[in-house]
C-alpha cells in the first residue's frame, strides 16, 4: 500500500509542513500561527509515502502509555483510498512498540467516520480548534 516514515531529517519535516500547509492552511483556512505551533521537537512526526510521493502526515505526543495523535492530513487526491487508515494503523503499531495502549485524537466533526473506522469512540463535548468544530475520540488496545 504505502510506507510509514518516522521523520528524522529536515527534508522530511519540510515535506510534512508542505502537506499541512495545503490541507489545513489552504483548504481549511487555518492560520499559519495556529497550524505551525513549532511543537514538532516534542512530538514523533510521521510521513506516509506512496511510491515516491509524500501524501499524508501526522504527529504524536507520547506520555507514558498514552498518545495523542494529531495534525493528521492527507492530500485531497489521495483521500478515500485507504491510505489515511493505513497510516493511522502504522502509527499505532509504532507507538505500541513504545508501550502505548491508549490513543486520543481531536477529530474534526467531518473526520469522525474516518476515525470510527479505525476503532476510535467519541467522548466529551464538541469544541472549536482553529475555528473548526472538533470532538475528542479515544481507542484502547
Amino acid at each position: 500500500m504505502g510506507k510509514l516514515i518516522v521523520i528524522h531529517t529536515k527534508d522530511e519535516l519540510v515535506a510534512q509542513y508542505q502537506i499541512r500547509k495545503v490541507v489545513f492552511v489552504e483548504e481549511q483556512n487555518v492560520s499559519y500561527e495556529e497550524e505551525f505551533d513549532m511543537r514538532e521537537d516534542e512530538a514523533i512526526c510521521f510521513l506516509y509515502r506512496v511510491d515516491s510521493n509524500n501524501i499524508a502526515c501526522a504527529r504524536a505526543f507520547v506520555d507514558g502509555d498514552s498518545a495523542q495523535i494529531g495534525r493528521v492530513a492527507t492530500l485531497k487526491e489521495f483521500r478515500g483510498l485507504g491510505y489515511g487508515l493505513a497510516m493511522i494503523k502504522g502509527i499505532e503499531e509504532y507507538l505500541i512498540q513504545m508501550k502505548v495502549t491508549k490513543f486520543v485524537v481531536h477529530a474534526q466533526l467531518q473526520a469522525v467516520p474516518f476515525y470510527a473506522k479505525a476503532g476510535y469512540k467519541k467522548f466529551g463535548d464538541t469544541f472549536y480548534d482553529a475555528n473548526i468544530l472538533h470532538i475528542a475520540m479515544k481507542k484502547e488496545i
